[in-house]
């Protein structure tokens, strides 16, 4: 019925199952996908359910955005000063390895252009496609309009946060003073009255 219901609204539904309890040898993602099919049965059409293949495809940045999140969240009740260099270590690897294959990427195309190595048209293409991906630097006046605005963005929530933390700092004290008000009130009544 609620399958039914369901392919009222979408022509061909597909259920995502999770495991809650996987193994703990389970190599693969514990869910099973499985796609609503039609089936001649008799000459009557019938739904049945098949599990369906998934392939699950991200580019290196999704991996380290990933390792990133995850390392973060990881590391539970660790210092603030231990999670800032977890996460500038991530940093650094991510833009080692960026550096790493752009070196590969010069070499190639300096390879090429010298005849040393054969032309691989396709790599040409993919090569051509990655630069114009990237965002383009046609002026340096643009370039720098946009490092100042992120910057100032950065100074921006750097003293937000500072504000925040003296807010928070300015509440204890409020607080203790209550407290402490509060007890001398107390006593002074109690001697009057």
């Amino acid at each position: 019925a609620l399958h039914r219901s369901l392919c009222e609204l979408n022509e061909s539904p597909m259920y995502l199952v999770l495991d809650p309890n996987p193994g703990p040898l389970a190599q693969d993602l514990p869910i099973v996908v499985y796609e609503s099919e039609v089936h001649l049965v008799n000459d009557n059409p019938m739904l049945k359910l098949t599990k369906a293949g998934y392939k699950i495809d991200s580019v290196d940045s999704e991996r380290v955005s990933v390792d990133h999140v995850a390392s973060v969240s990881g590391a539970g009740d660790a210092s603030e000063a231990a999670t800032i260099v977890a996460h500038l270590g991530g940093q650094h690897s991510a833009v080692t390895m960026l550096s790493d294959r752009i070196k590969v990427l010069q070499l190639y195309l300096a390879a090429v252009q010298h005849a040393t190595v054969p032309v691989d048209h396709a790599a040409l293409r993919q090569i051509k496609s990655l630069c114009k991906s990237l965002p383009a630097m046609t002026a340096q006046g643009r370039f720098a309009d946009d490092f100042l605005a992120d910057y100032n963005d950065t100074l921006l929530v750097s003293y937000l946060a500072t504000i925040t933390q003296g807010t928070g700092t300015i509440n204890d004290v409020i607080e203790k003073f209550h407290v402490a008000f509060d007890k001398h009130m107390r006593r002074s009544r109690g001697t009057f009255f």
